[in-house]
């Protein structure tokens, strides 16, 4: 099954009333490398990130279509290279709440606020659940290297 491409969680908006990114798609090449920086991480669960292309995506030494990528458990940059792709980077926030639920994630209330920097940085702060969202579960930017 393909990967979906950038879908925006309606029922949720950000700070500044634009739709909130629930799963995000970029466009990338084979040997490019973006780099996945932790700014901060919310105390209430544990948060994450999926990230995934059709393909392979290295980490360190390993090549993978899919990583699942906790805060607690990485380094807080992350660096990505792609191996093999359709040309499209698919990540979104993860989480484990601890209720037995597993890795969570695309709820109702979840999403992801985007704000792009001057020098080509993509700040992502992230909502897990809640209908009062404060975006302070996961921050992280993504820089892409051309």
């Amino acid at each position: 099954m393909p990967l979906p491409g950038r879908t925006l969680n309606r029922s949720l908006l950000a700070p500044d009333g634009a739709p909130v990114v629930l799963i995000e798609s970029l466009d990338v090449a084979a040997g490019q490398r973006v780099t996945f920086s932790v700014i901060s991480v919310g105390e209430r669960w544990r948060q994450g990130l999926f990230i995934a292309t059709e393909g392979a995506v290295r980490i360190g030494d390993e090549e993978r279509d899919q990583w699942i990528v906790w805060t607690d458990s990485a380094p807080p940059q992350v660096d990505v290279e792609i191996v093999k792709t359709d040309g499209k980077l698919v990540f979104y926030n993860i989480w484990d709440s601890g209720r037995s639920k597993g890795r969570e994630s695309q709820s109702h209330t979840s999403g992801m606020y985007l704000e792009v920097h001057d020098d080509g940085v993509r700040r992502y702060a992230c909502n897990d659940i809640g209908f009062d969202p404060d975006f302070t579960s996961l921050v992280f930017d993504v820089e892409l290297h051309r």
